[in-house]
Parts: structure tokens; C-alpha cells; sequence
């Protein structure tokens, strides 16, 4: 009977391995500070930031391989580069950090407040980004003082953390950049309401822009549009080469966090204000694709972009993934004009994007109950 009972207890298991359903916690791990940035993959390893000042290397089981203390809020996400082994790590404190992934040893660090002669203290808020062919990262700061001091946009050598160029503007910035597709420009809003263009290479400004409103949400572009979301519920498009509006569409009244699906030229979108998705089409003049926004089952306000994938089990239909304040995570069916599939809770607001992977059918996610999901989508 024994034996029997084991062999059960076996079979359930590799059922259960092979059979998950989607929605299902297949492992979590506390931190002690909230987790309000998306983590990261590199192979079998998931990267990701605490408040409580540390960054953390995971298994994909969710087994800890290492931190690496800091000692100060982190409020953004890990970037690597895996053809040398590199993790880099912006803190709110200004300090950015380069880690060996295999290791979680210490590479080098810069300070922005020092290395800029900054009279103010910097803040980092906005996660960097890399140059295509990763040897430059690029940071924006804020102030501690005030919106309105000089903050800067500063070009570091990935290999070391030296300056290769700064630039000035006199707001605060705490959108997340983007680049062209190209390479060959970034472009950043800051809280003057202005969204910029600056030449990769040198840092000179190609063109600015006036937007309706400050700006929190990310930025993103495509072959010849970037795309800007303000506080005031805009969604805009402008000419990547010119910085001339292409079309301006106003889905709500609150600020909003756009993500860019290329495959189908889609912009999904959430929002703060009672927790909607909008589907909009950005060859269209911003059309909806959607006929009317999802809104969350509580109206609980959306702090981070959605995450967009292929369903498990397709060739082409895409599930919208979104984290709310309301403590879940929500599955949506992007054919049906964002039917609800799933959802799962944790025990702590989720402000930050989900990271899917698509290869083991999962997904990971960072709540302000101080841990990190491994949830199965399939």
C-alpha cells in the first residue's frame, strides 16, 4: 500500500509538472523590502532589485545563487550583457554598479552626483538603457530638492563606468528612454512636459518637443514613430527624424504606461486612473482596437506597462499580461478585445511589468509583499 501511495504521489507530480495550469504559483522567494522594478532573464538565471537594497540572482527553480548588497533603494531594473558576464544596477542614491552574473562580484561603480559635479544630490528612477551594441549605458536622473534643478543624461562606457558624454535639461526625468531602432537616438521626456531626441554618439540634441503633460510613463518607438504617454491621459505619436506630431489620441485622464507590440503594431496600454488596458493602433492615428478599454474587476489604479507574448500553445494569438494594485496579475485574450482568461493574487501590490518566458511557459513577477512570482502561464 505504501508503494502504491508513493508511486501516486509521483505520477501527481510529474502530471502536475507537465500539466500546470496557467495562473498557478510555482514558487516565490521574500525579500525584505517591497519590489517595485521588473526582473530580468539571462538564461537560467533571473536577476531583479529589492528595496531593501540588495540585488538578487535566482535559479529559474528559485533557488538563491546570490546578492549583492548595496545598501541603498533600488527602484529599477537589472540590465545585463551576457556575452561578458555583466549585470548593471542604477540605485536611487546615483551610484551604478557593474556585477559579475555568474558571481555577484563587484566590477565597478560610478557615482552620477560626483561624476557630474552635481551641487544637488541625484536620484535614479528612470531603469537605463544599453546602446545596441552594448558598450554604452545610458542614465537620467532626478533631483532630491526639487523637479526644477539641472538633471542630467549621461553616456557611461559599459566596460568600466566612464563618462563618454552628459547632457542638461532643467526638469527632472523619471520616464524610462528609449532608443531608435537604429541605434542612432535616444529619446527621454523630462517634467517640463518636453520630449527630447539626442544623437547616441555625442549627446547633442537632434530636437525637443512639447507634450500635454508631464510624463512618468515610458517612452517607446518603432521604425519611424516614438511614442509618449502624459499624465493627462495623452497618448502621442511623433516623427522619429523631425519630432513633428504625427497624431495625438486621449484615451483617459490619468497617467499611463504603453507598451509597443511590433508584430501587429499595437500599443497596449495601462492606466492609473480606474485601472483600464486601451489597444491602440499606431498605423491608424492611435485608433482603438479594442472597442472599449478592460478595466480591472476592483478599478484598482495600473502602475506599470503591460507584457505581451504569444499564447502558450499557438503560432500568433497574443495574451496581454498586467499587473495591478489590487495585489493580481491578470491573463487577457488580445482576439477577443481583451477577454479576461486568468488571474492570480499575491499578498502585495504589483507596480511593476511581468517578465514572460516563453520557452518554459512562465512568468516572473516582483510585489510589494517583498517577493518574487514564478507563475505558469500554459
Amino acid at each position: 500500500m505504501k508503494t502504491i501511495s508513493i508511486f501516486l504521489l509521483s505520477l501527481f507530480t510529474f502530471l502536475y509538472g507537465i500539466c500546470a495550469i496557467p495562473g498557478t504559483i510555482q514558487w516565490s522567494y521574500l525579500t525584505k523590502g517591497w519590489i517595485t522594478a521588473s526582473p530580468i532573464q539571462v538564461n537560467n538565471q533571473i536577476f531583479f532589485s529589492s528595496n531593501d537594497g540588495n540585488v538578487y540572482a535566482l535559479s529559474t527553480s528559485g533557488s538563491k545563487l546570490w546578492s549583492y548588497r548595496i545598501g541603498y533603494e533600488i527602484q529599477t531594473s537589472p540590465i545585463a550583457i551576457p556575452v561578458n558576464n555583466t549585470l548593471i544596477v542604477a540605485c536611487t542614491n546615483s551610484m551604478v554598479i557593474a556585477l559579475n552574473t555568474l558571481t555577484g562580484t563587484l566590477l565597478w561603480s560610478t557615482n552620477i552626483t560626483l561624476l557630474t559635479n552635481s551641487i544637488n544630490p541625484l536620484v535614479i528612477f528612470a531603469t537605463p538603457i544599453l546602446s545596441l551594441d552594448n558598450t554604452l549605458l545610458f542614465i537620467t536622473t532626478a533631483t532630491t530638492v526639487t523637479d526644477t534643478l539641472t538633471n542630467y543624461v549621461v553616456a557611461l562606457t559599459t566596460s568600466g563606468g566612464t563618462a563618454v558624454w552628459l547632457n542638461t535639461t532643467s526638469y527632472a526625468i523619471y520616464s524610462t528612454p528609449t532608443l531608435s531602432i537604429d541605434g542612432t537616438k535616444l529619446f527621454f521626456a523630462d517634467d517640463s512636459s518636453t520630449l527630447y531626441s539626442v544623437n547616441t554618439g555625442t549627446g547633442y540634441l537632434d530636437w525637443k518637443v512639447t507634450v500635454g503633460a508631464r510624463v512618468y510613463g515610458p517612452v517607446t518607438a518603432d521604425t519611424d514613430q516614438a511614442f509618449v504617454s502624459d499624465n493627462a491621459g495623452s497618448i502621442q505619436a511623433f516623427f522619429t527624424f523631425s519630432g513633428v506630431e504625427q497624431w495625438n489620441s486621449i484615451v483617459t485622464t490619468g497617467v499611463c504606461y504603453p507598451t509597443l507590440y511590433n508584430p501587429n503594431n499595437i500599443l497596449y496600454i495601462g492606466c492609473s486612473n480606474n485601472g483600464s488596458i486601451y489597444s491602440l493602433n499606431v498605423n491608424n492615428n492611435g485608433n482603438y482596437v479594442w472597442p472599449t478599454p478592460w478595466l480591472t474587476p476592483t478599478n484598482a489604479p495600473l502602475y506599470s506597462a503591460p507584457t505581451i507574448g504569444i499564447t502558450p500553445g499557438t503560432s500568433s494569438n497574443v495574451t496581454v499580461y498586467v499587473g495591478s494594485s489590487d495585489t493580481c496579475l491578470y491573463a487577457l485574450n488580445d482576439s477577443q478585445n481583451g477577454t479576461l482568461t486568468w488571474s492570480v493574487c499575491t499578498e502585495g501590490e504589483i507596480r511593476s511589468s511581468p517578465l514572460l518566458d516563453p520557452v518554459n511557459n512562465v512568468l516572473y513577477i516582483g510585489s510589494l509583499d517583498g517577493r518574487i512570482y514564478s507563475i505558469s502561464t500554459a
